[in-house]
C-alpha cells in the first residue's frame, strides 16, 4: 500500500491549545519535573550497586576502565562495544557527588573504594537523567508525532518513569531506551536520523534491533522516504555482528549461549517454563502483558490518515521477547520486552485521549 510521497510520516498536526509540551521554556520545565519525580531512581540505583543487593552487569568497573584503571575489568562483549551507553559516565566521575550510605562495608571490609563509589554516582546518574529524558521525549512524540493533548502527552511521560522501573534502573537500560525515544523523535529529520542509526549498536544492540524491524516494516507496507534510513539500520546491524567477533569474547557463559543458534530452541523452552514460576511471572509475564496491553490499546491509533498502528510498533516488541528467550536470559525477558515502551506508550495514550474526547 502506497504511502503520500514525501518525507517520513507522522502524525497531523500538533492539535490546538496550550504547546508548552514542546515549546522549550515548557520543555524546560517539564524535564525538570521528570528529574525530580525519577530522584529516587537515582539513590536506588546507588544503593543497590554499592551493596550489591541485586544482579547487575559491571558497568561501574568499565568506566573505570575506560578512565584509565588497569586494575578493573576487561572490555568484554557485550559491555564493551556498548560504550556509549556507559561512556559518558567517565565525565561524571568527579562531577556527581558521593552518597554518604550508612553501615556501608570499608574498603578494607570488603566494601567498595571510593573510585568504585564514584563510579557507581557516575553510573547511577546517567541512568537517572536518561530516564527523565525519556519521559520527556516520550511526551515529545505524543503530542507530536500522534497528536494528543498536553495532558495525555504528559501521562504518557508519567508512564515511562513507571515501567522504566522493569528495566534494570542501575545499568544502561534507560539510557538505551532513551536513545529508541531519540531516533523515533528524529524520524522525519534524516541528516539527524541516519549517524544516530549507525552509531546505535555502540549504545546498545536492542536499540539496532527495535529500530531496523520498526523501519522495515514500515518501508514493506509501502511508506515513502525510509529506503536509506532502512540500509542504515541495516548497516548498523552488520556493524553489531563485526563488534560481537571484534571486541573480546564474553566472559560471561550465558551470552555465549545466548549467540549458538543451535540451541534457541531449547533456550525457548527453558525460558518460558522460567517464566511460569512465581518470579517469572513477575519480572517476564506482567511487563509483556502490560506491553501486549499498551498494543492492543493504541493498535488503529492513525499516525497519519493511511498507516494506523500495527506491525511496525508490535513486531518490534515481539522480536524483543523471542529474541530474550532464544538467548536464555532466564529473568530478564520482561526488562528486554521493555525496549518497546517508547513505540507503544505515545500512541497508546494518544487513542484514550481521542477515547475521552468524543
Amino acid at each position: 500500500m502506497d504511502i503520500e510521497a514525501g518525507p517520513i510520516q507522522t502524525a497531523a498536526a500538533t492539535p490546538p491549545g496550550r504547546r508548552w509540551v514542546e515549546g522549550w521554556r515548557g520543555g524546560a520545565l517539564l524535564f525538570f519535573t521528570f528529574l525530580v519525580l525519577s530522584l529516587p531512581q537515582y539513590v536506588d540505583a546507588c544503593r543497590t550497586l554499592a551493596f550489591r543487593t541485586g544482579p547487575f552487569d559491571d558497568y561501574p568497573g568499565m568506566i573505570l576502565r575506560l578512565s584509565g584503571d588497569a586494575e578493573s575489568p576487561k572490555l568484554t562483549s557485550p559491555f564493551g562495544y556498548r560504550v556509549l551507553s556507559w561512556g559518558p559516565g567517565v565525565a561524571l566521575l568527579h562531577v556527581v557527588p558521593v552518597l554518604p550510605f550508612s553501615e556501608l562495608p570499608k574498603p578494607e571490609d570488603g566494601g567498595p573504594s571510593v573510585a568504585r563509589l564514584r563510579a557507581i554516582s557516575a553510573l547511577a546518574a546517567l541512568a537517572w537523567w536518561s530516564s527523565a529524558l525519556l519521559a520527556w521525549l516520550t511526551a515529545w512524540n505524543c503530542r507530536r508525532q500522534w497528536g494528543a493533548s498536553a495532558g495525555a502527552a504528559v501521562a504518557a511521560g508519567l508512564l515511562t518513569l513507571l515501567l522504566v522501573r522493569f528495566a534494570m534502573i542501575h545499568s544502561v537500560d534507560p539510557v538505551s531506551i532513551a536513545a529508541i525515544a531519540l531516533l523515533l523523535a528524529v524520524l522525519p529529520r534524516e541528516r539527524l536520523l541516519l549517524p544516530l542509526l549507525l552509531v546505535a549498536p555502540f549504545i546498545n544492540e536492542k536499540v539496532t534491533l527495535v529500530m531496523t524491524v520498526h523501519l522495515a516494516v514500515r518501508w514493506f507496507r509501502g511508506e515513502r522516504g525510509l529506503s536509506r534510513a532502512v540500509a542504515v539500520a541495516i548497516l548498523s546491524a552488520l556493524l553489531w555482528l563485526a563488534a560481537v567477533a571484534l571486541v573480546d569474547l564474553p566472559v560471561a557463559d550465558l551470552f555465549a549461549d545466548g549467540m549458538n543458534l543451535l540451541a534457541w530452541p531449547a533456550n525457548l523452552v527453558r525460558s518460558l517454563r522460567l517464566s511460569l514460576s512465581p518470579r517469572g511471572l513477575v519480572l517476564n509475564v506482567l511487563p509483556t502483558a502490560i506491553m501486549a496491553a499498551l498494543f492492543i490499546v493504541a493498535k488503529g491509533q492513525p499516525r497519519s490518515a493511511r498507516a494506523p498502528v500495527g506491525l511496525a510498533e508490535g513486531l518490534p516488541v515481539l522480536a524483543l521477547f523471542l529474541a530474550s528467550a532464544a538467548a536464555d536470559v532466564h529473568f530478564n525477558i520482561g526488562r528486554v520486552v521493555m525496549y518497546g515502551m517508547p513505540l507503544l506508550a505515545p500512541p497508546a495514550l494518544a487513542r484514550l485521549d481521542q477515547l475521552r474526547s468524543q
